[in-house]
């Protein structure tokens, strides 16, 4: 499986770049230009996203327009399964963000996280817990499964 950490991406697109399959795409669409096609001007206010484009001069700048019912199709990722390097998003990116990862360790990731977690002291829902249970006794539930495991 191919993973993201969103806090390391910076947003470079070399993955999608790389990618063969044009598979990966940034989130969101892609403006196609300006939109002026208000009768109006909304002078700016408290409440304004840009109150420096929100001057009669400015008008409409910072409106984009959007292409509406462009079709996207689903193209499935084969994870490079011809490169031996593995994938080739992964393989680009400068930050390590998009990674390869076989189904062991994402359970290991997983349960990891979930020791950390109940280790904090903090009271939280965690492994589904609809009971309401404290944190010392969802660590003591985690001790048990994990000796479970070693066993």
């Amino acid at each position: 499986m191919v993973h993201l950490n969103e806090t390391n991406c910076v947003g470079c697109t070399l993955c999608a770049i790389a990618c063969p399959f044009g598979a990966i795409s940034l989130d969101g669409s892609r403006p196609i230009g300006l939109a002026n096609s208000y009768d109006v001007h909304i002078p700016s206010n408290i409440h304004s996203s840009n109150p420096s484009t929100s001057t009669p001069s400015c008008f409409g700048k910072d409106i984009l327009a959007w292409e509406p019912g462009v079709k996207s199709i689903a193209i499935k990722c084969d994870l490079c399964q011809s490169n031996p390097e593995g994938p080739a998003c992964a393989a680009a990116c400068p930050t390590q963000a998009i990674f390869f990862a076989n189904e062991k360790q994402v359970a290991g990731a997983a349960k990891s996280k979930r020791e950390q977690a109940a280790c904090s002291g903090a009271d939280i829902n965690l492994l589904g817990n609809q009971n309401g249970a404290s944190s010392a006794e969802l660590r003591a539930k985690l001790n048990k499964e994990n000796s479970h495991d070693l066993a």
